[in-house]
């Protein structure tokens, strides 16, 4: 895995929407945060975005993405 460096405030962000996933579930959301992030730059958007797409993901499933209009 891939070894990315947050800001308090996004490692907070990461944590808060962790603490509403199921324990057995966390390491699986906190890997595709990291899927989500690796590779690019990233501020604070970024990571609340890509928080919460890993916690629907994981909680939900993958819902197929719709086409701009």
């Amino acid at each position: 895995m891939a070894v990315i460096a947050f800001t308090d405030a996004q490692l907070e962000q990461i944590m808060t929407t962790a603490a509403q996933i199921p324990r057995r579930l966390r390491d699986a959301y906190l890997q595709r945060v990291v899927q989500l992030l690796n590779g690019r730059d990233f501020g604070d958007g970024d990571v609340h975005r890509a928080a919460r797409a890993a916690a629907g993901e994981i909680m939900h499933g993958t819902r197929p993405v719709q086409a701009s209009r």
